[in-house]
């Protein structure tokens, strides 16, 4: 559990590199560590490759809509790719993101009506499709 370290992107980056080698690791806890979109662009990167990390908690970050939306379709297609292919130990094992109260749950007005519909229907695809429980927090709909 690394929650609670201020260690931002600078230490965010590359953490989230260290994923896609790490093959040990089961759950990892990044709560309230000043992580941005910066870090989610990695974290998805990792989670397409990564086979072994089931757990991970990004609440209370920086993440904007638009970061949370490239990780869900990266855990999304990497799931696709690891079922129609042989090489069942590629790909993400993940099976609980969360996500809540980032930046896009405190400020509404940032989150567009189209980035808030598309969350909740990769929230709802995950679920359904790879049994992957998303916490997202306070989506609730975005400005018009």
């Amino acid at each position: 559990d690394l929650s609670r370290n201020a260690f931002g992107d600078g230490g965010g980056v590359p953490l989230a590199k260290s994923l896609r080698t790490n093959t040990k690791l089961l759950t990892l806890q990044v709560d309230e560590c000043m992580l941005t979109d910066a870090s989610a662009r990695k974290f998805q990167k990792a989670l397409r490759v990564n086979s072994r990390l089931s757990r991970l908690t990004m609440a209370w970050n920086g993440l904007e809509a638009q970061g949370a939306i490239d990780m869900l379709q990266a855990v999304l297609t990497s799931h696709k790719e690891r079922s129609s292919s042989s090489l069942s130990s590629r790909g993400s094992a993940l099976r609980h993101l969360d996500l809540a109260s980032n930046t896009f749950g405190s400020y509404l007005d940032s989150v567009t009506a189209e980035q808030s519909s598309l969350l909740l229907s990769l929230k709802d695809r995950a679920l359904l499709q790879i049994g992957l429980v998303v916490k997202l927090g306070f989506i609730y709909g975005g400005s018009a």
